[in-house]
């Protein structure tokens, strides 16, 4: 009995140990002294106690302290990085995403495919892997990180992967090693399909855990509570573009996506030679949520895109011709604001047009008062509204007006 309850007891205190290092602290610490109740020299010490006679009191307070701490710990998935199905119980169906992949590397010559198992071996020899994925450590620290992998996603091409340096800057105060960089590179190297076959299991199960953890995105001083611990995230973070692109038709993850931006944690790209446009271009992404998820808040249905210089000029050369093409049709026009202005209690934002007099402005009648309030003259915004057309010479008239 005696070499049972020291055997249970180191399992009980190593236990602790374990979830100590993963930062749960408060299960941790019940698990050891648990463990400290139960081992034979220590227990025996303490029976002068009149309450530790009790054999009912050696018994049922080691049970407590232990119940106690198991209720209290996350648990992580024990998820298999080569089993698809493991996978997609984790909470994400990364199944379309996987089976994309497969057959990207089955295309793969036997050149690409040997510098994909080269780029895994120097990925998976990262310390930065073997914290994230081997022992499936889930913290802050981390998470600019993921927030960079995440960036260069919307701004791969098909044969290319760019890096957003002022995020890569961030890791100098967030590091934890020294080879985050590397991890980064390589694991973006990879997501490149028709170079080297896309994203391994073990990146998309790391990104799950740090989204159960820590939800698709946060702005800087967001504070999370775990089982016995807190805490504060120093930086913006995002993970909302890897989430869409493993499940493109998500509602969740495409409302994160689209208000990641809105609330300036990321923000949109410009360009045309994107692999994947609707994680880059706001007008992809709206084309794809009009496709998959027309019913979303987010989704701006319009007729035509044009800056406030190019609906100015249309107008200037044929006022005719411009109304048969943008009259009673709903357009998204970019450009400065010059004006924010109330007028018999409606809200109306003026436009810099272009015309060189600065008598023509494009005049947009707001919907949502709400909207306003966040501009400043000189910003530069995208409205969209109905075109009633030119009012004289002053303005070129849009109504039921809403941010975009």
């Amino acid at each position: 009995m005696k070499v049972l309850k020291t055997v249970l007891s180191v399992i009980l205190i190593l236990s602790g140990l374990g979830w100590l290092a993963q930062g749960q602290t408060l299960p941790s610490v019940l698990l050891v002294i648990s463990g400290c109740m139960v081992l034979p020299a220590i227990s025996n010490k303490f029976k002068e106690n009149p309450f530790w006679k009790l054999k009912a009191s050696r018994v049922v307070l080691p049970i407590a302290f232990f119940s106690v701490a198991i209720t209290m710990i996350e648990i992580p998935d024990s998820t298999d990085v080569n089993s698809t199905e493991a996978i997609k119980r984790s909470g994400v169906d990364f199944t379309s995403y996987l089976n994309a992949m497969k057959k990207a590397q089955e295309s793969l010559d036997v050149k690409k495919m040997e510098r994909r198992q080269k780029i895994l071996k120097d990925l998976r020899e990262t310390r930065a892997f073997i914290a994230l994925s081997d022992s499936q450590i889930v913290k802050v620290e981390f998470l600019p990180i993921l927030t960079i992998i995440n960036d260069g996603l919307t701004r791969l091409t098909s044969d290319q992967f760019a890096i957003n340096e002022g995020l890569m800057q961030s890791l100098g105060s967030a590091t934890t090693f020294n080879d985050e960089s590397a991890f980064v590179v390589k694991t973006l190297a990879l997501a490149l399909p028709q170079e080297n076959g896309g994203l391994p299991n073990e990146i998309l199960e790391i990104f799950e855990r740090y989204r159960k953890r820590y939800n698709l995105y946060g702005a800087e001083g967001s504070t999370f509570y775990g089982t016995g611990n807190k805490e504060t995230v120093f930086y913006n973070f995002d993970m909302t573009a890897f989430f869409v692109l493993m499940e493109k038709n998500n509602k969740d993850f495409l409302n994160a996506f689209y208000k990641a931006r809105q609330n300036g944690i990321s923000n949109w790209k410009e360009g045309s030679d994107f692999l994947y446009p609707f994680l880059a271009s706001q007008d992809a992404f709206n084309s794809h949520l009009g496709e998959v998820y027309p019913k979303s808040e987010y989704y701006r249905n319009y007729d035509e895109r044009l800056t406030a210089q190019e609906l100015f000029h249309a107008y200037e050369g044929n006022e005719i011709s411009a109304d048969d093409r943008f009259k009673n049709r709903r357009l998204a026009v970019t450009g400065k604001v010059k004006e924010i202005r109330e007028t018999l209690g409606d809200i109306y934002i003026d436009l810099y047009s272009g015309d060189p007099s600065g008598w023509t402005v494009i005049s947009c009648q707001m919907s949502n008062r709400d909207e306003v309030t966040r501009l400043a003259k000189g910003q530069r915004i995208r409205l969209i509204g109905k075109c009633t057309g030119k009012t004289l010479n002053v303005s070129i008239d849009l109504i039921e007006c809403g941010m975009w």
